[in-house]
């Protein structure tokens, strides 16, 4: 049985994004091969909702005008 590949903590998004980038055939590989296997896990929403429910971040929109008038007029 493989081990549960772990990610690690990242002091920035570029950091993320070469770690992501320099190990994206070893975790394609893994992809495939748990898919094969049938251990591939789908995510669905109830799943989704306690993933964003327990995460400490969250999304924020903000609406602005298109053309935003400008201070003091």
């Amino acid at each position: 049985m493989k081990l549960k590949r772990t990610i690690p903590a990242f002091r920035s998004e570029t950091e993320e994004a070469e770690w992501w980038y320099k190990n994206r055939a070893r975790l394609d590989k893994d992809f495939v091969e748990a898919s094969k296997a049938g251990a591939a896990k789908r995510l669905n929403a109830a799943t989704l909702k306690a993933c964003l429910a327990a995460s400490k971040t969250r999304a924020v929109s903000i609406r602005l005008p298109e053309d935003p008038v400008s201070p003091g007029a």
